[in-house]
């Protein structure tokens, strides 16, 4: 008869996996260096002072619940990694990684702690924590170099490379020519300006009849008031185009104060940057802001 569990340890012992064992092991060096490390004892007297955010359960200390890590051993650096290199989390950036981690974790100042572990690592270092390691081996030809050299084969392939290049070149002006050609088949140059009266084609236009061909095709005449897109500063763009470079767009309004364009979500957005948000695209707003607020942004920004 099988006995479970502790009854009978050894029998269950020998139906674990490997990877199972791992994870024990793992879960015990995390929960005895919280309780014995002597760096937590400053910690563990405000838990029994009744701390509103830490606790004691069990011997180990808590804050909202979760496991307090104790800069010890390389801990904090581990975990890391164990959040990171999960298949089932597909590799994930600085914010992800701090979320995973946050659910069962604290310590002050994870953010910035896991920042600065990514900073500056190729995903290789990432992953295995250290350099590539290169495990062909050098090794120098037995003939003289000198021996290898031959200039008018080196000529001859340069000469060829130069007229492969000519010739993709012409036959890609050549395909372009061809699209611009047919892409401008049934089209004019513009002959009318502000002041003139047109006729409208209604294909691209809502109509009041249940259906296309009920209506007029094309309608008018209509006076040219004003002409779309036509903004004397062609340089000025709007500013959610620039969310991936929020200081620099901080930056030049502050240099331009006159300067239209500053968006009433820039503060926004530079707060959910330096909180590690790395997908704010829900928050496109290019409204601009009123004067109150700019001056406000100013004022915040001396």
């Amino acid at each position: 008869m099988y006995r479970f569990g502790k009854d009978n340890p050894f029998a269950d012992a020998l139906i674990r996996r490997v990877d199972e064992l791992d994870a024990q092991n793992a879960t015990k060096k995390k929960n005895r260096a919280n309780r014995n490390t002597e760096s937590l004892n400053a910690t563990r007297l405000e838990a029994l002072k009744g701390h509103k955010h830490l606790s004691l359960s069990d011997g180990l200390l808590l804050y909202n619940h979760k496991l307090v890590v104790p800069n010890d051993d390389d801990l904090r650096t581990l975990l890391i990694r164990e959040a990171h290199d999960s298949v089932s989390t597909a590799y994930p950036g600085v914010w992800k990684t701090y979320l995973l981690l946050a659910e069962q974790y604290y310590w002050r100042g994870m953010f910035t702690f896991l920042h600065d572990t990514f900073r500056g690592l190729t995903p290789y270092e990432v992953l295995y924590g250290h350099h590539p390691k290169h495990t062909w081996d050098w090794k120098p030809e037995t003939s003289a170099s000198i021996s290898n050299l031959n200039i008018q084969e080196a000529c001859k392939f340069v000469e060829r490379s130069y007229a492969a290049i000519a010739y993709a070149k012409e036959h890609i002006l050549r395909a372009q020519e061809k699209m611009i050609r047919f892409a401008n088949l049934h089209r004019r140059s513009i002959d009318f300006d502000i002041g003139d009266y047109v006729w409208l084609l209604m294909k691209e236009y809502p109509i009041q009849q249940s259906l296309q061909k009920f209506d007029f095709p094309v309608q008018g005449l209509f006076k040219i008031i004003s002409r779309l897109n036509a903004d004397k500063d062609l340089t000025w763009y709007p500013a959610s185009d620039f969310k991936i470079a929020l200081y620099k767009l901080r930056d030049f309004h502050l240099a331009n104060p006159t300067r239209p364009g500053l968006s009433v979500l820039l503060p926004e957005w530079l707060r959910l940057y330096e909180q590690g948000e790395d997908n704010y695209d829900y928050m496109d707003n290019d409204r601009p802001m009123l004067d109150p607020d700019r001056t406000k942004f100013f004022l915040a920004n001396q």
